[in-house]
């Protein structure tokens, strides 16, 4: 009984490591891609998500609206 027991410890601790490793792989593969990827969509798609806007947009978006607008017409 002890013997049947120690092996299935054995089987769950080899599964334990064998998950751990396949979740750390990806980690350090997949990882710095993923950051490269939201490095460059951050000002576009990501813009949205993001605290601040971006020093480009927002000087677009001034000069856009600093533009002088004829109100005379609306008395």
């Amino acid at each position: 009984d002890r013997q049947a027991s120690n092996q299935k410890l054995n089987e769950i601790l080899n599964l334990f490591n064998k998950e751990i490793n396949w979740r750390e792989k990806p980690a350090k593969v997949l990882l710095p891609q993923l950051e490269k990827y939201d490095e460059l969509i951050r000002d576009t798609i990501g813009i949205r998500q993001q605290d601040k806007l971006p020093n480009k947009q927002a000087l677009s978006i001034a000069q856009c609206e600093s533009n002088h607008h004829n109100i005379s017409l609306h008395f």
